[in-house]
């Protein structure tokens, strides 16, 4: 039994969250539901039990074919709630006697919550899922109806407005900052993270981007989705209500801009390496992990390794990170044959060559970088070579987007097929950790083995406890060939 003064969330029962498409998995269902309220979702207990935006985004988009649409918007209005007068997403609230003590701080006698705003990759989430939800369910009226509910603003306390009008707010946001790289695009006009802080992005550890200014996932696939969902929610007309002509007059761009930002964003991040230069390293950083590198090396061949850097620094130079955010691309965008190719092929190789071990894949692989950045991206490291399950699922779903399309090749579905099995076949041999936010490995007996997350680490006991990222398999089924 506990005890609170602070008002009390309204919670969502299993058959209000869940429709008959969701895996039959009891810890999962409870998981999520103890962290699903109609004000918002919770990103995980017990430390946590907040709103945090990019995990509600993220979340709900992975869950979104497995949940009931009330749900959807229950998620969805937990974020539009909490815009900034400007359009930005917030990060992350401070609630209770924490939100006095920061508040008295300044001054101020209050508890109501405070926000942060200091990431930078929601703020460009909100629109692609929003518009998988409004567009691709085929209920234009069912949409209309949403857009037109009120919601009460957690940001500025008093406030009442129409989910369409906070979603437009968010959509000017995204064209005045994605404006000057569309107008003229050079790498200072990218999205960079904000003055000041290391982190801007979902690897939020101070290393998590190898002290990157310009992430990957940001500015090669958030970005271009975000101009993309807003050029569809203007040309489907669910958005007109909402709209100033100065509203209009910036959304018909929307689409050129998107297409300069994809053409000219993703191959700022694209490195070529030499075959020779690329297996002595890999090579010698297997070495340094008392693993084998034969695996590796055997599907490398004698062509170039070409992959896509985890970020650029402040003077726009790759940080050379294999990395696993190559599954938002998958999911949030529609590459080319041979650039789906390229990312496949950087994820699925063995590791350290690419991402895949026996236990999972590691969301970080640190092979081609200075002895210095790879001491910073081990097994041990919070964003290093460790296995996060909300990364597995959106891989996952990211395949099965891709796999859906009409205009690939025969050998780039084949890829995509074989990749498919081979992730699933991971997964799998993870289930008794797969509701962990994340795990690490050793390598023992000729074999990777899991392990705990490395001690000393502040999050080790909420790898064990209800994650709303570790629900997603809820959705996330296993195809059935």
């Amino acid at each position: 039994i506990a005890a609170t003064g602070d008002p009390a969330l309204t919670g969502l029962s299993e058959a209000e969250l869940l429709n008959d498409r969701a895996a039959a998995d009891p810890a999962a269902r409870n998981a999520l539901r103890f962290l699903s309220y109609r004000e918002k979702f919770l990103a995980g207990s017990w430390r946590f039990n907040t709103y945090f935006g990019r995990d509600t985004l993220m979340s709900v988009r992975l869950l979104m074919p497995a949940l009931q649409p009330g749900a959807i918007e229950a998620g969805l209005n937990a974020v539009l709630a909490r815009l900034d007068r400007d359009g930005e997403v917030a990060h992350e609230e401070a609630l209770s006697e924490f939100a006095l003590l920061e508040r008295g701080a300044k001054g101020e006698a209050s508890d109501a919550a405070t926000l942060d705003y200091a990431m930078v990759d929601d703020d460009y989430m909100l629109a692609p899922v929003a518009a998988s939800y409004l567009l691709e369910r085929g209920d234009a009226a069912a949409a209309r109806a949403y857009l037109a509910r009120a919601v009460v603003s957690e940001a500025q306390p008093g406030a009442r407005d129409p989910a369409g009008a906070l979603l437009v707010r968010n959509l000017r946001f995204v064209l005045k900052s994605a404006g000057p790289f569309a107008a003229s695009p050079t790498t200072a006009k990218l999205i960079a993270l904000k003055p000041g802080r290391q982190a801007g992005q979902w690897r939020d550890s101070n290393e998590g981007l190898g002290g990157g200014r310009y992430a990957y996932d940001v500015n090669a696939v958030f970005v271009p989705a975000a101009l993309d969902a807003a050029a569809r929610l203007a040309a489907s007309g669910l958005l007109d209500p909402y709209l100033t002509p100065d509203d209009r007059k910036a959304l018909a761009d929307a689409a050129r801009m998107a297409r300069v930002w994809r053409d000219q964003a993703p191959s700022r991040f694209r490195v070529t390496m030499p075959a020779d230069r690329a297996r002595s390293a890999i090579k010698g950083y297997a070495a340094t992990l008392g693993i084998p590198a034969e695996p590796a090396l055997a599907t490398l061949g004698r062509t170039p390794l070409v992959y896509h850097a985890i970020a650029l620094d402040a003077l726009g130079k790759p940080v050379p990170i294999l990395h696993s955010d190559e599954g938002f691309a998958l999911l949030f965008t529609r590459p080319a044959p041979a650039d789906l190719d390229v990312m496949v092929q950087s994820i699925m190789r063995p590791f350290p060559a690419g991402l895949m071990t026996d236990i999972g894949l590691v969301v970080a692989n640190a092979a081609l970088a200075s002895p210095k950045l790879q001491a910073d991206f081990t097994p041990a490291k919070y964003h290093g070579a460790v296995v996060w399950s909300w990364q597995q699922a959106l891989l996952a779903s990211g395949l099965e987007r891709q796999l859906a399309r009409d205009d690939l090749p025969p050998p780039t579905r084949a890829r995509l097929r074989t990749a498919q099995a081979e992730l699933w076949r991971v997964i799998k041999v993870g289930r008794e950790v797969q509701n962990s936010e994340l795990w690490s490995w050793a390598f023992a007996d000729g074999r990777y083995q899991v392990v705990a997350f490395g001690a000393g680490k502040q999050d080790v006991d909420e790898s064990n406890a209800a994650q709303l990222w570790s629900t997603v398999y809820l959705a996330v089924q296993p195809p059935a060939n």
